[in-house]
């Protein structure tokens, strides 16, 4: 697939995304049993999959996750989350680059608008989400170093020096910038219906030249 046929793509289904929530959005606020306004929030974790180019240049990661919101009856609701992954550089970027490790940090702070599908009936619940907000990515390269501290021996009454092995930081970049996301997700609800845990894969795209940043966290959680 070219990269305009990827860009495409990309608008496209942003494009759904957003005609979806508005083409539903009058059918549910006019329905008479929707239930009041409610919080929602959710914790969670997983792996996080380099895409595109971005995935040239860097393994597969992890994330942790957490988001506070409010539902607007059964079917609409908005959360404000935050998302971090970290992703090793791939052995061969290293090699060409000549540094012996080196590592991607990478968060976000974005707001989402989420449509539920089945909230209120039976097990499972099916939900799609999308926003955007603000990006930050580091990239640091790096080489084994050891640390020298002092630590305190109660029985020689001393401090003595203790060597602790750590990362020195050669070379670092860091880049804050807009980017959007869209995902789904599946849920398992408890039996008492006050949460559920979930699975969700994500799309998210940051605005960095001359390559965007595009990674994919499928994560592993709880919500309430």
């Amino acid at each position: 697939m070219t990269n305009s046929a990827v860009s495409r793509a990309k608008k496209s289904m942003l494009f759904l995304a957003s005609l979806a929530m508005f083409v539903t959005l009058p059918v549910f606020a006019q329905n008479p049993e929707t239930p009041a306004v409610s919080f929602t929030g959710d914790i969670g974790a997983g792996v996080t999959l380099p895409v595109y180019r971005t995935g040239r240049d860097l393994d597969t990661g992890w994330n942790v996750k957490g988001s506070a919101g409010v539902n607007f009856g059964r079917h609409l609701g908005v959360v404000g989350e935050f998302m971090f992954s970290r992703m090793d550089v791939t052995g061969a970027t290293l090699t060409a680059l000549s540094f012996p490790g080196g590592n991607m940090d990478f968060w976000g702070l974005t707001v989402n608008p989420v449509i539920r599908l089945n909230r209120a009936d039976g097990r499972w619940d099916a939900y799609l989400i999308g926003g955007g907000g603000l990006y930050y990515r580091n990239v640091s390269f790096t080489a084994p170093s050891v640390a020298t501290f002092g630590a305190f021996d109660p029985f020689l009454g001393v401090v003595v020096p203790v060597n602790v092995a750590t990362n020195e930081v050669l070379r670092s970049n860091s880049i804050l910038k807009g980017g959007v996301n869209i995902g789904a997700g599946i849920g398992i609800k408890m039996r008492d219906r006050k949460g559920e845990f979930y699975i969700e894969p994500r799309y998210h795209h940051m605005y960095t030249r001359p390559n965007a940043t595009t990674i994919l966290p499928v994560t592993f959680g709880f919500r309430w």
